[in-house]
């Protein structure tokens, strides 16, 4: 990773391990979403982590799945703030 960000680079490296429990992070999408800025805290990576928890576990995002861009529940997740995102900001 070119940056020293710590929650960015080991959510991704433990999504890429973990698909199915760990969603991935970025600056510009989820701590934008979630807090509003870009700043990373381990606390911010558990808040991230609960609140996705809590998502999957009340909404029922298998019908989301596919072979292309939702291969699993965290990164329909992590799909549904990005489109939200782009939303926000007209992109």
């Amino acid at each position: 990773m070119k940056t020293s960000g710590r929650l960015v680079s080991n959510s991704k490296v433990m999504h890429f391990v973990l698909p199915d429990l760990v969603m991935p992070m970025d600056r510009e999408n989820t701590l934008r979403f979630f807090f509003g800025n870009t700043g990373e805290s381990p606390s911010r990576f558990l808040d991230i982590m609960d609140c996705s928890y809590h998502v999957a576990r009340k909404i029922d995002l298998r019908r989301f799945l596919d072979k292309k861009w939702n291969q699993s529940i965290t990164k329909v997740v992590d799909n549904a703030i990005i489109s939200a995102m782009n939303s926000k900001y007209n992109i």
